[in-house]
């Protein structure tokens, strides 16, 4: 069986529903788990953010508090306003929703972490399975080292590429809290900052696109060849003392390695570059939404405009990092993808005996009195040339059967024919 693939054909949409489809129903209720810390992450983000403005206030001007309709309706409702207090209170209600929302964005991480995990431990052990499964013409005929590959390193990426996933969500998530809460605090703004970041990354993602995608393919197709040459090398040490083949096998060796870790390193640098110059961008912005609120404004009414410009630059600390790792997941995604569809393939295999039960020896009738091949046909899938063509071989019970011919004639083709490891072509 062939597990080869085109990688220009890989489609993110298919490959997820495709990878969906073999998660395990027990998994969900992790994944749902996942997804409600996911949203609280995002909810108390934003709740920071709102609060920043006030708490600014409470140190600047403290007085101003009693016109903030959202802090009197909170104190007045929950039992907390106390006129002398409550700049006190304002303070320690940011601290603590800051402090939530930091507990929270660990809990993502870590339910992420292990999630992923989990579910790419399940795949490993299903991929495997299928592959035990297989018919034995299929094992004899497959390149061993893309399924070894495709189970060990390739489960690894797949690993990640689940990581990414939730942590795009993560991201996506916490991302449009802050947008919602920077569009409440001032639109304009808010929409400046938003549009001006979402553009750049939307033309990073789109001019890098094409390399990822290629380097994906390069990478999956280098790890499985620096397998192969690892199982050639161990495997056959004795030739190669014998023929003094170190020195080949090392270049053989390099040629997978080397590459495969320069489009690793291509691949890393894509994804985390981006945000040190939006980084700098984002604070140009800021500065220019300050002075955008500072000009024209009365003397006096500078000390409003300061909780304005906390919030936008405490917003820009939060809201870059998010967007960047949308685009460093969404990147990774891309990066990872052939080898999510190399473990597919495995997965989506058939599996012919997967259901076939097999009765205890003690329960099994093995009597018999003769062994009869007759008119078989047989030939291997690679191979044009029947193996055997017109076949007809009687043993009887107690006979005893010398089967002598050249190497490659097919002797074990028959043995294996008769023990019932291969299906013949025809006959019976």
């Amino acid at each position: 069986m062939n597990l080869k693939f085109n990688n220009d054909s890989i489609n993110l949409n298919s490959l997820l529903l495709d990878l969906y489809r073999h998660i395990r129903p027990n998994r969900f209720k992790k994944i749902y788990l996942s997804f409600l810390v996911i949203f609280l992450t995002g909810l108390f983000e934003s709740l920071t953010l709102a609060l920043i403005g006030p708490f600014l206030t409470s140190i600047s001007k403290p007085e101003l508090l009693y016109e903030n309709k959202y802090i009197i309706f909170i104190f007045n409702n929950f039992g907390f306003f106390i006129k002398s207090k409550i700049e006190l209170l304002c303070i320690l209600l940011f601290c603590i929703v800051a402090f939530l929302a930091a507990i929270f964005r660990v809990s993502s991480l870590w339910l992420n972490t292990r999630l992923s995990s989990t579910i790419g431990s399940d795949l490993s052990c299903d991929a495997y399975k299928k592959t035990l499964y297989q018919e034995y013409i299929i094992h004899i005929n497959r390149n061993s080292s893309e399924t070894i590959s495709a189970i060990t390193t390739h489960v690894n990426y797949t690993v990640l590429f689940l990581n990414q996933i939730l942590q795009l969500f993560t991201s996506i998530i916490a991302t449009g809290f802050i947008i919602f809460t920077l569009i409440v605090v001032n639109w304009k703004i808010a929409l400046l900052l938003s549009t001006f970041c979402g553009t750049l990354y939307y033309l990073i993602a789109f001019f890098t696109k094409s390399k990822l995608k290629r380097n994906s393919k390069l990478i999956a197709s280098k790890s499985k060849d620096q397998l192969k040459v690892l199982q050639e090398g161990l495997g056959g040490i004795r030739e190669i003392i014998l023929g003094n083949l170190q020195e080949d096998y090392l270049l053989k060796y390099n040629f997978a390695e080397r590459p495969m870790r320069r489009y690793l390193a291509d691949n890393l640098f894509m994804g985390a570059s981006p945000k040190y110059i939006i980084e700098s961008f984002g604070i140009i912005t800021v500065a220019l939404a300050s002075l955008f609120l500072i000009r024209g404004a009365p003397i006096k009414s500078f000390v409003n405009i300061i909780p304005i410009i906390g919030t936008f630059a405490l917003a820009g600390q939060r809201l870059i990092p998010s967007i960047q790792q949308i685009y460093t997941n969404f990147s990774g995604m891309r990066s990872n993808s052939a080898s999510v569809r190399s473990l597919l393939n495995i997965l989506n295999q058939k599996s012919p005996y997967y259901d076939l039960i097999i009765k205890p020896i003690k329960d099994r009738d093995f009597s018999w009195n003769s062994l009869i091949l007759k008119e078989i046909k047989f030939r291997y899938p690679s191979n044009s040339k029947f193996t055997f063509d017109n076949l007809n071989l009687e043993i009887k019970k107690g006979d005893k059967l010398g089967i002598v011919g050249s190497t490659g004639c097919g002797k074990t083709t028959l043995i294996d024919l008769m023990m019932g490891y291969l299906k013949p072509s025809s006959g019976n």
